[in-house]
C-alpha cells in the first residue's frame, strides 16, 4: 500500500499495485513502467496518481461505452419514528468528445419536482460527478437526465434526495460499461 507523497519505480514485472482510493476500498490499477505518486488531491481529498514521466505524461480518462438507466431509492424509518422516501430514475448516456463538460437535465413537467428538491438532486449529481468514475478517472462528458421521480410530502426530506440521488449514480458506476482511455 502506497501513501500519499510517495513515489515508487515500477518494473514491468510489477505493474500491479494497491492504491487505496477513497478510504477503506482499494482498488487496481495497472500501472505502465513509469514513475508515479501518489498525493491528495486539495479540493476533493481523495487520492490521486500523478506520473512524473516528462517525456510521456499519462492521463486517463473513463469513457462509457453504451446508455444507461438507473434508480435510485430510498425509504427508512428513522429512530425517531419518522420516515423518509424519494425515488427517482436516472438515464444517463455518452456525449460527444467535443463537449468540454457534463449535461445534467431533466424531463419532468412543471408539476414534476418541487424546484428546491430538484436544485438538490442536480446539485448531488454535479458533486458525484466530480468524484470521478469507477477508478477515480474523470469521466468523458456524460449526458444525465432525471427522467422520473417518486415523492411524497412531508417524506422527501433534503437528505432523502440526497442519498437517493447518490445511490442512483453509484448504481451507475457498477452497472455501466465504462472504457479506461489514455489520452
Amino acid at each position: 500500500m502506497y501513501s500519499p507523497g510517495q513515489r515508487k519505480q515500477c518494473t514491468n514485472n510489477d505493474r500491479m499495485h494497491r492504491i487505496a482510493a477513497g478510504g477503506r476500498n482499494p482498488v487496481m490499477l495497472v500501472v505502465m513502467p513509469d514513475e508515479f505518486r501518489i498525493q491528495k488531491h486539495p479540493i476533493l481529498g481523495k487520492n490521486v496518481v500523478h506520473f512524473a514521466n516528462a517525456n510521456s505524461p499519462k492521463t486517463f480518462r473513463e469513457k462509457l461505452t453504451a446508455d444507461v438507466t438507473v434508480v435510485g431509492h430510498v425509504e427508512q424509518e428513522l429512530p425517531s419514528g419518522r420516515s423518509i422516501f424519494f425515488a427517482l430514475t436516472l438515464m444517463i448516456e455518452p456525449l460527444a468528445e467535443t463537449f468540454a463538460f457534463h449535461r445534467v437535465s431533466h424531463t419532468l413537467g412543471p408539476d414534476g419536482l418541487p424546484e428546491e428538491l430538484l436544485s438538490l438532486s442536480i446539485e448531488t449529481l454535479h458533486h458525484e460527478l466530480a468524484g470521478g468514475g469507477r477508478f477515480g478517472f474523470p469521466l468523458q462528458p456524460l449526458s444525465i437526465s432525471i427522467s422520473s421521480v417518486d415523492y411524497r410530502d412531508g417524506q422527501s426530506t433534503d437528505v432523502a434526495v440526497r442519498l437517493a440521488t447518490s445511490t442512483a449514480f453509484k448504481q451507475f458506476l457498477q452497472d455501466a460499461s465504462l472504457a479506461t482511455i489514455q489520452g
